[in-house]
This record gives structure tokens, C-alpha cells and sequence, in this order.
């Protein structure tokens, strides 16, 4: 018995030491000094260093620019984004190795963007991940305000970026309510496109087939009925060329008001050109028009990848 006691008190030290290393505090209200709500001239007085002060499209939004930050060992810009009252309401924190260049291999941005994760990890707890061909990402949700670490990974001429933002809860949801309108689907967080193609023995064809999956929400008031998944590909080297056009049928018909389908679209791939495609996802009804679709980080529903 005092075995089995000493092996339970032994167990919950293991379970509460590794818990305390990465805890999550009860809430975030923003990043060092710069809290959400604070006024520009609240920030200006806060910061000593050098502030370049930006009118956004709207002449009520103003955005703060700190050309230089050192957050822990890595160097940053900050962008500071207030709403129509001149509030902060969004903290963008845009991180650069100067050892890293735009051409590093992905080893080189994967390595620096895990020590990224450690640092945040050990002020924020371990979050939510999500790692796909595009990018790798962690979320951290808190009663004040969204954090997210984003590392997008770029294609061909595209190059990566690292950016950590604090964002307010009200503005989280307010600019979400928002940009729904007008919708009738919601292409949902998750998605992804497994590769299984390889280059020919003369390097001049990718060849194989896509698996797209993913899920789909019905955000309209109404029933739709017959709705497919369209997965469209190009060429890199011929941007108009499509090499591989497919549709299927989502799991869920019809997809009811508020409902989540699940898709699933497998896509011939041949490129011709020695070099990979990029394509994007959209909706529509079997045989019909296409459904207007959101897409809350804006990649795949409209915009290549």
C-alpha cells in the first residue's frame, strides 16, 4: 500500500510539474505595455521609441507602426491597429531573423519558427496547433481577447512570414459578424490538400492526384440542397492553364441552416511543366451557380494557392 501511495504521490508531482511549465494564464489583455482599449495618445505617452503614425482607408482608423521591437531574442514590427473611437483593438507582431532570408529552406523556417512556439508557449500555455502545406499556426483563446502565431510558409515567389496577433474579443466578433454577410457557406479552419504525385524520371511532369478535404457550414437562413466541393488547379509556369479541375458532392444533403458537412474531392494532377501547381476551392449547386462562400483566413475560397 505505502508502494502504490508513494507511485500515486510520485505521479501527480510528474503531472503538476509538467502542467506549471507551459500554464496558461486567466486572460490576455495585450502585449507588454500596448493594452487593448488604450487610446493613440495613451500608447504614444507609454512608448519612448519611435512611432510612425498611418490614416487607415477609414478616417476614424489609425495605425500605429513601431519599426523596431525585440521581443525576448527575436527582432519585430509592430503594427497597432485602433477602431472608429481611436481604441487598440488589434496587435500585429511581425517577426524577423536576420539570418533568415525570403530563400532559407523550409528547415531553416521550420527551426525558427518552433523556437517562436516555445517562447509563446511558455508565456501562454501550450494552445491549439494546426500544421498544413500552407502553414502552421497556434491559437490561444482568452475572455479579453484571440492570440495567434501564425508561420505562412509562402509558394514560389511568395515568401513566408512570421506574425503573432492580440486581438480584442469584441473585434473578433464584430469584424467576423460583418464579413458574413452576404454569405451562404462558411469554408471552415482545418482544410488541407495531401499531395500524392511525383516528378517524372525526366523532371519535366509532376504527375499523380490531390486529396482535398475540408468542411463546409451552411451560414443562411435556408436549406441548400445539391451543393458540390470544386477543387481548381494551374500551372505555375502558365498561370491561365488548368491541370486538374474535379467536383464532388459534400457528405450532408441537404446541408440545413447552421449544419457542417464534410467534404472530400480527389483531383487528377498533371502539370506538363516540371514545376507544382497552386488552385483553390469553391462551392456550388449540382449543375448550378457557384454559392458565395467565407473563408476566415481568405486562402482558398477565390484566392490561388
Amino acid at each position: 500500500m505505502k508502494y502504490l501511495f508513494k507511485l500515486f504521490l510520485f505521479g501527480m508531482f510528474i503531472i503538476f510539474s509538467n502542467s506549471n511549465i507551459y500554464a496558461q494564464p486567466k486572460d490576455v489583455k495585450g502585449f507588454d505595455n500596448f493594452q487593448i482599449g488604450m487610446t493613440v495618445e495613451q500608447i504614444v505617452k507609454t512608448y519612448s521609441g519611435p512611432i510612425e503614425r498611418k490614416q487607415k482607408s477609414k478616417p476614424t482608423d489609425i495605425e500605429l507602426v513601431i519599426p523596431s521591437y525585440t521581443v525576448g531574442k527575436f527582432n519585430s514590427k509592430v503594427l497597432l491597429h485602433t477602431n472608429q473611437n481611436k481604441e487598440l483593438v488589434l496587435i500585429h507582431i511581425n517577426f524577423s531573423d536576420k539570418e533568415l532570408s525570403l530563400n532559407e529552406d523550409n528547415i531553416g523556417k521550420e527551426k525558427f519558427f518552433t523556437d517562436l512556439k516555445k517562447t509563446f508557449f511558455e508565456k501562454y500555455g501550450t494552445g491549439r496547433c494546426d500544421d498544413n502545406f500552407l502553414f502552421s499556426k497556434c491559437e490561444w483563446f482568452f475572455p479579453s481577447s484571440e492570440v495567434t502565431l501564425v508561420f505562412w510558409k509562402g509558394i514560389e515567389t511568395i515568401g513566408s512570414f512570421f506574425r503573432l496577433s492580440i486581438e480584442s474579443k469584441g473585434n473578433v466578433l464584430e469584424k467576423e459578424t460583418n464579413l458574413r454577410k452576404g454569405y451562404d457557406l462558411e469554408l471552415l479552419e482545418g482544410y488541407n490538400a495531401e499531395h500524392k504525385f511525383t516528378l517524372n524520371s525526366e523532371g519535366t511532369d509532376w504527375e499523380g492526384y490531390i486529396i482535398v478535404t475540408g468542411q463546409v457550414k451552411n451560414i443562411s437562413n435556408k436549406a441548400l440542397k445539391n451543393v458540390q466541393a470544386m477543387s481548381t488547379w494551374y500551372d505555375v509556369s502558365k498561370p491561365d492553364r488548368i491541370i486538374s479541375y474535379e467536383t464532388a458532392l459534400i457528405e450532408f444533403n441537404p446541408l440545413l441552416p447552421g449544419q457542417i458537412s464534410p467534404f472530400k474531392i480527389i483531383a487528377d494532377y498533371k502539370t506538363g511543366s516540371g514545376m507544382a501547381g497552386y488552385g483553390f476551392i469553391e462551392f456550388k449547386f449540382l449543375g448550378g451557380a457557384k454559392i458565395p462562400t467565407y473563408d476566415k483566413l481568405n486562402l482558398f475560397t477565390g484566392e490561388k494557392w
